[in-house]
């Protein structure tokens, strides 16, 4: 089905969330999408970001993709090398990319700086 990668991000200002995802099959480009989420965090905008991205990869058939992301939080949440707070707002989110990441065969999250991100995604 040839080489997925996916540059994911999100952040937050007062009032709105925003993210966006930018994703290449064989490195050409497949998909970019930019989002505005409900008011939040800066983490929970990564989430809801890679939710999103999660969501198409589904969508899309892709079973296989590198995913990269300027989050440690969030690449360390969701290959349980840091576990969040049982009843805290980032363990609901986990659980949803949990959940489509089961719908996926091999994901694979490199963390990224956020100096290279902003040059990707421009934020």
């Amino acid at each position: 089905m040839g080489e997925i990668v996916a540059y994911c991000d999100g952040g937050a200002k007062p009032k709105i969330c925003y993210g966006s995802f930018l994703v290449f099959k064989d490195g050409e480009v497949t998909s970019l999408s930019r989002l505005v989420f409900r008011d939040g965090t800066n983490n929970q905008a990564e989430y809801f970001a890679l939710i999103s991205l999660l969501g198409y990869l589904v969508a899309a058939g892709y079973k296989n993709a590198t995913i990269r992301m300027d989050s440690q939080l969030v690449i360390n949440h969701v290959t349980d090398v840091w576990l969040p707070m049982p009843d805290s707002h980032l363990a609901v989110l986990k659980d949803e990319a949990e959940a489509l990441l089961k719908k996926l065969d091999k994901i694979k999250f490199e963390h990224i700086s956020d100096k290279t991100m902003k040059k990707i995604l421009g934020h």
